[in-house]
């Protein structure tokens, strides 16, 4: 693993004694720089780490030195070490060195904001709550995530895994050669039973939006209804012409209708009930 200073040098790596991914640390160490504190960026787990030795390789920008590190922990206490520092081939006394702060995930998440300690990091290679693409895989009905354990190579940002076909008429529009650059998806609405996506493309294309594929759900382009298609094994996914249009995605549980059918017949029988008394 390595770590990174705030302008993105390398500044320290390192390995475990013996390597295990599983006791890779995060925690307060001891810096040999310059008198300052300065935070690094780490993202491998923090367990099992008492009674093991790390072996801690630092490396300054603009020089060759190298300084070993061996963290020794005390089985009994969690916060309890001591550090031995080896510095060509010398003991140096632990009083030289100031310590720092490791942070997990920072360097390749970044802190989106922090609170009492707690920090909330920013992941930027996440999906976006909908995207176009404009080529899809097609696979037996129930194998989208077996497709996937197969070919961890196939790029969700560009193509979608459809689990039946599209109409005849829909799969002439769709290709790998055709850029999803200039594509413009917008939730311009969004709450737990209405989505409304604005959409632009030169191009014909197939509408991802992350959500859950789930019964009770409808969708419309420009107000006309159109099929919702599961894709990824897992999200939902429509077919949108080139253009501009406004999709909206509603959500009318079984449970929902059935409720309105019976309040319905309840009020007509009330109702009824009620006239059939005025008059006898």
């Amino acid at each position: 693993a390595t770590l990174f200073d705030k302008n993105d040098q390398v500044i320290l790596t390192f390995d475990s004694v013996p390597f295990d991914e599983n006791y890779h640390i995060i925690e307060t160490i001891n810096d040999v720089k310059n008198g300052k504190i300065n935070e690094f960026y780490f993202d491998p787990p923090l367990e099992n780490i008492l009674g093991k030795i790390f072996q801690f390789t630092l490396h300054y920008p603009g020089s060759s030195s190298e300084k070993f590190v061996v963290m020794y922990y005390d089985i009994k206490l969690n916060s309890s070490y001591n550090d031995i520092v080896y510095y060509e081939h010398e003991i140096k006394n632990e009083d030289y060195f100031i310590p720092f702060t490791i942070k997990p995930m920072e360097k390749k998440y970044p802190i989106a904001f922090s609170f009492n300690d707690i920090y909330v990091n920013e992941n930027s290679n996440a999906f976006p709550r909908a995207f176009l693409v404009h080529s899809f895989t097609q696979v037996p009905y129930n194998q989208s995530q077996d497709f996937l354990l197969n070919h961890p190579e196939f790029n969700l940002r560009n193509k979608v895994i459809l689990e039946e076909p599209l109409p005849n008429d829909w799969d002439a529009n769709f290709s790998d050669l055709i850029p999803n650059s200039s594509d413009f998806v917008d939730i311009i609405h969004f709450n737990e039973n209405n989505i409304k996506i604005q959409t632009h493309s030169e191009n014909a294309g197939i509408l991802v939006l992350t959500d859950i594929f789930y019964p009770g759900w409808t969708a419309t382009i420009d107000s006309d209804s159109t099929k919702i298609f599961k894709a990824n094994g897992l999200v939902r996914a429509i077919l949108v012409p080139s253009g501009d249009h406004v999709i909206e995605f509603e959500y009318y549980p079984n449970l929902f209708n059935l409720g309105m059918i019976i309040s319905l017949c309840t009020s007509v029988i009330l109702l009824g009930t009620y006239i059939f008394s005025r008059k006898f």
